[in-house]
């Protein structure tokens, strides 16, 4: 459901990894996304982090952080 309301609000243009560091049971991944929001027609480019956390070699956990309030401003731009 979560990438069927996605996907019908953004048009993802483009992912670039940065960066992956392991530690323990953890895989922190940094990068960036680039796409356009369907509905105002403006870009965003966003940098974010994710954390993934793993048991049993399975992700029992992940994480996702990024500045929602950039990608919020290109929603609402006209």
């Amino acid at each position: 459901m979560f990438f069927k309301e996605l996907y019908e609000k953004v048009q993802p243009e483009g992912m670039e990894i940065f960066d992956f560091t392991a530690q323990g049971n953890r895989v922190i991944v940094e990068g960036r996304n680039r796409g356009t929001v369907k509905s105002t027609g403006h870009s965003y480019d966003h940098d974010w982090v994710m954390v993934f956390t793993f048991k049993n070699g399975k992700i029992v956990r992940h994480r996702h952080y990024y500045d929602t309030n950039d990608i919020l401003a290109d929603f609402r731009k006209k």
